[in-house]
Parts: C-alpha cells; sequence; structure tokens
C-alpha cells in the first residue's frame, strides 16, 4: 500500500479528517490535496488485505494500535449522533463511517449538518495541543451543535478571524487551528486585539531565513503560521486579562468555595461569556432594557462595577442623547397607552405598560448611583437592583422557567416568607421587626427556607408578595453565611 511518507499518530480526542488532513499536510500535498490523497488511500485499501478503509488505517497509527470500532467511538461524534438522531440515521452515518476509502466527510464524522460548519475551536485548546503535539488539531468536542464554549477551560468557542472575520481556510479545511489568518491576526475578539503588525512583521522577518533552512515551502509555511499564532495569542491573552481580569478573579475566589472548583469555573465560564456578548450588543447601540437590567444585575452580584459602567456608558455621553433616548420611549409607551385593548386584556396591557416605564427610573437611578463613584456595596444601589428583581417577577419573565438556582442567586439577599409549614408569616412588618432582631442563626435558617421553598414560588402573586415581603439580607452576608455552613452549600448546588 502506497503509504503516506510522514505517518504522525492519531491525538486524543481528535477527529478523523483532522487527522487525514494532517497526514495531507505532512506528505507536502497541496493545500486541495485531498482527492490526491483520497485516491492514493482508496488505491491502497483495494489492493491490499490490510487495512480496508479508513478506521483500520487510523488504528494503525494509535500507540496502541486500537481497533475500527475504537476508532469510531473515540475519534467521531457518533456516540452523541445515537442520543440525538433516529436509529436509522445512525446506521447510515455508521455505514459512511466504515466505507472503503472515500468518505471522511466531516458531516459524518463531526457534524450532522454542511461540512462548511465544522470550523469551531478553543483557543487555549489550541495552544496546549501546539506545546503537546507541535499542531493544533479538530478535536470533536469543539463540534457538537448547541456547545459553544470549551468544556475544559470555559473559552468561548471562536470559528473565524477577529481581525478580518474571514473563515474560509478554517471553515473548508485547508488550515488548522494554530494557523495564523491571511491578515496576520489570530482568531481573536476585535476589541480586544489590535497588534496584528506584529505578526506580520516577524513573518517577514523569519520568512527567507526559513526559506534557506527548509527545503519544502510547505513546511516553512506552516512553521510561520504556528509563530504568528503564538504571538497573536500571547497579545490576545494579555488584553482579555486586562479587561476581564478583575471580575473573573472575584467571581472564582468568591464562588469557589461554594461551588467547588469545576462548578466555579463553569460560572465563571458563563460570566466571562455573557459580559462580553452584553458589552457588544451595547456598544452596538442595539442594547434592549432586559440586556441593561442583566448587566447591572450580574455586575451587583459579581461585584463588577466595570461591567456596569460599560452597560450604561452610551446613556452617560451627553444629556441630549439621554433625552433623545428617553423621549423615544416614552413615544411608544404613550402609544401603546392609547392602543384601544381587547376585552378581557386590560390586566395584559396594564402590566406591558408598567414594565415599559420602570425601567427608566431604575436606569436613572443607577446611572445617578455611577455618577457619584459610590461603593459597589451601597444600599441604595442594593435597592435599585431589588427594584430590578420585582420588575422582572411581576411580569417580565415567566416564572415557571425560572430555575431554581437562578431564582435563589437573584433574591439571595432577601428571606422566605415561607415558614417550614408553607404557611404565610402574619405580616411583613412583623418579619422585618424579627429580621432586625435576628442572630446568625436565624438568618441561616431563613436562606435554607429559600433553597426549600424555591419551587413553591409559582404563581405571579406568590412572586409579587415574596419580593414585596423580603427583607435586606445584604449579598456579603449571605456569602458569608453560605461559606460557613455545608447543608447551605448541597442546598445552593443541587436545588
Amino acid at each position: 500500500m502506497d503509504r503516506p511518507s510522514i505517518v504522525c499518530p492519531i491525538a486524543q480526542s481528535e477527529i478523523v479528517p483532522s487527522h487525514v488532513m494532517k497526514m495531507r499536510i505532512l506528505d507536502d500535498m497541496p493545500r486541495k490535496g485531498g482527492s490526491d490523497l483520497r485516491t492514493r488511500l482508496d488505491v491502497g485499501f483495494r489492493s491490499s488485505s490490510l487495512p480496508k478503509n479508513i478506521c483500520q488505517y487510523v488504528a494503525l497509527t494509535t500507540p496502541v494500535f486500537a481497533a475500527e470500532d475504537d476508532v469510531i467511538d473515540f475519534h467521531s461524534n457518533l456516540p452523541v449522533f445515537r442520543l440525538t438522531m433516529s436509529a436509522s440515521q445512525c446506521q447510515t452515518f455508521e455505514a459512511k463511517m466504515r466505507q472503503e476509502g472515500k468518505d471522511w466527510n466531516p458531516k459524518y464524522w463531526a457534524h450532522n449538518s454542511t461540512p462548511e460548519q465544522w470550523c469551531a475551536w478553543c483557543p487555549s485548546c489550541a495552544i496546549a495541543d501546539r506545546r503537546a503535539y507541535g499542531i493544533a488539531h479538530w478535536r470533536r468536542e469543539h463540534q457538537l451543535l448547541g456547545i459553544d464554549f470549551c468544556m475544559t477551560h470555559g473559552d468561548p468557542l471562536v470559528t473565524a478571524c477577529g481581525a478580518c472575520l474571514h473563515s474560509r481556510r478554517w471553515s473548508t479545511r485547508t488550515a488548522f487551528p494554530s494557523a495564523s489568518c491571511h491578515c496576520g491576526g489570530w482568531p481573536a475578539p476585535k476589541t480586544s486585539f489590535g497588534d496584528t503588525s506584529l505578526a506580520r512583521k516577524l513573518s517577514r522577518v523569519l520568512r527567507p531565513y526559513l526559506r534557506t533552512v527548509l527545503g519544502k515551502p510547505s513546511e516553512w509555511r506552516f512553521l510561520v503560521d504556528n509563530v504568528g499564532s503564538a504571538i497573536s495569542c500571547a497579545v490576545k491573552d494579555q488584553k482579555l486579562m486586562a479587561r476581564y481580569g478583575d471580575g473573573r478573579t472575584a467571581l472564582e475566589a468568591k464562588f469557589d468555595s461554594v461551588y467547588g472548583l469545576d462548578a466555579g469555573k463553569l460560572i465563571s465560564a458563563r460570566f466571562r461569556i455573557s459580559t462580553q456578548w452584553l458589552t457588544k450588543v451595547v456598544r452596538t447601540g442595539t442594547a434592549s432594557p432586559s440586556a441593561i437590567a442583566s448587566l447591572a444585575l450580574m455586575a451587583a452580584l459579581f461585584e463588577s462595577p466595570a461591567s456596569l459602567r460599560t452597560a450604561l456608558q452610551y446613556q452617560t455621553n451627553t444629556s441630549e442623547n439621554r433625552q433623545e433616548i428617553e423621549a423615544r420611549r416614552l413615544k411608544r409607551h404613550d402609544a401603546q397607552k392609547n392602543n384601544d385593548a381587547a376585552p378581557g386584556d386590560d390586566n395584559d396591557s396594564h402590566r406591558t405598560q408598567r414594565r415599559r416605564s420602570q425601567p427608566l427610573a431604575l436606569r436613572e437611578s443607577l446611572r445617578q448611583y455611577l455618577s457619584r463613584q459610590d461603593a459597589i456595596d451601597d444600599a441604595r444601589f442594593y435597592d435599585a437592583i431589588r427594584e430590578q428583581v420585582t420588575l422582572q417577577m411581576s411580569g417580565a419573565a415567566e416564572p415557571q422557567r425560572m430555575s431554581k438556582v437562578y431564582l435563589t442567586l437573584k433574591c439571595s439577599r432577601t428571606a422566605s416568607h415561607i415558614s417550614d409549614n408553607g404557611e404565610r408569616y402574619p405580616s411583613s412588618s412583623a418579619l422585618l421587626r424579627r429580621s432586625e432582631e435576628s442572630s446568625d442563626a436565624w438568618k441561616k435558617r431563613r436562606l435554607k427556607l429559600i433553597l426549600k421553598n424555591a419551587d413553591k414560588l409559582r404563581s405571579r402573586q406568590g412572586l409579587i408578595t415574596y419580593a414585596r415581603e423580603s427583607t435586606r439580607l445584604r449579598l456579603d452576608e449571605t456569602l458569608k453565611i453560605i461559606e460557613q455552613d455545608e447543608e447551605l452549600q448541597h442546598l445552593l448546588v443541587f436545588s
């Protein structure tokens, strides 16, 4: 059989088409020479006794000479497809994988859609793979539908260059994740990567040297791409650490002891992704009141005033812009108010009007708070956040879709108005009076009631009463109580 001149073992969690593309590049074939390699392998499969298909050939390149079934199970997404597809579709995909020679198309191995969508990767994984193997391969866990972040590092997956938004090289599988773009940059957020000229200059300096030392043009071109990627990644990491370092550090230090290391990393990743997305939406001018309120609530919970100031920055530019924004919102509010409501829809119309009018006062109070430059734990700021929680509970969100953990985080500094037997306390004044004189044991008991009875707060009226009769249990006091009680940690994680 006419094998490639360089046989490279398949890496852990590497997808089979990535291994085939790696063999093609190492054998100095053209960038679009997949058909040449397919022809050579197909001829070898038909003329020799072993191997008969691409699975058996890849099995010979594994460190322990795995079986054909092991290659399909550990280097393709067929186990995931078995859970999301019908039995007939899975049989078709598995038959395509076991065909002789031709079919290592990514849509059968890595993605159940078109091959052009097989282009997601994690920059941190690309760095680790390049250091370990000298090349960053395509991982199968990054090609799953509905997964937009790396489950190892928690970073958001990228599909294109952050400098020029070019994705053709990666989507057509003519380059690996470690290869730099034609502009000299590397896949990174456009707002955080601005030193692409550095990679270009170093590439120009290294190209003549590599051309004289190395014989094959494909080899020095591949090394130059890796050098440019390493420089771009270093610049990107420094910029991201400068921008999101404070929020991530505070979050991990506060929640690792409560949720555990893995859960803390997951929450930290979700926080960074949400912050980046909301910041981008706000800066493009398409922010909705719910997006601003969500970012403000997130900044209050995780003590990140920089994110809050970024979310409200477009409102504090000039007074004319704020007046124009408020005038447009009031105009829409008046138009909605003058509409003739259908019979039986009075409550819905009133809820819509209240939902549109109250965020204005909330954002104005938050803007005034930022102008005063007060501390993050100011009581007035928590009052504003409490008003936003009340607003969201009063009709903006569906209580049935709220998870208990999300409900607990939003109301972590409040007390439950439901007793152990499910009965309400006599009055809100009595509850407030009792909470002012309460000890740490009573605060701990109230917090347990929140976690245990969160599933009972289903109706809209119950949520309103819950927010109205809640006490002012501060966030730092809540976290301190949770850190000192293992039962509360268990309830908060598994509720």
